[in-house]
């Protein structure tokens, strides 16, 4: 059977789809708000700075710094035994501001992914609580 070749957008999304289901249960609610706010902290504070604050809250938020290292640790090393076993953070810190400007532009387009699936997998329980009384009231009519 022929192998198929899936381009990097079919990539992040096959990896965005697992990651988003890995979430247990009891984070799943954290881990969407941080997803949804993550574009954002990138493009206010830089890739670095906002996976180092990830990285000192627990649970969800490290769940995500993992997340956003191992995929763009992958996407900047893809030949796995070149890669360096340092963290991303390091990493950053380390290279020049090409590598940080390829791994941010990396960083952000993964989110994208993440934030699509997050949105789609992980809904708010007020809004569907919400959504629950509505029917309930439509159907007593």
């Amino acid at each position: 059977m022929a192998k198929t070749i899936k381009t990097i957008e079919q990539e992040r999304a096959a990896q965005a789809w697992e990651d988003v289901a890995d979430v247990s249960a009891g984070q799943r609610k954290e881990y969407r708000s941080r997803v949804l706010s993550a574009a954002a902290l990138i493009q206010t504070n830089g890739l670095a700075q906002m996976l180092a604050f990830l990285r000192t809250k627990k649970g969800a938020d490290n769940q995500l710094a993992d997340q956003l290292s191992s995929w763009v640790k992958d996407q900047l090393y893809p030949d796995k035994p070149t890669r360096p076993a340092d963290d991303l953070d390091k990493i950053l810190r380390d290279h020049n501001s090409d590598t940080l400007r390829l791994a941010t532009r990396e960083a952000l387009a993964y989110l994208q992914w993440l934030r699509r699936f997050a949105q789609s997998q992980i809904l708010i329980e007020d809004s569907s609580a919400n959504n629950d009384a509505l029917t309930e009231g439509a159907v007593g009519q």
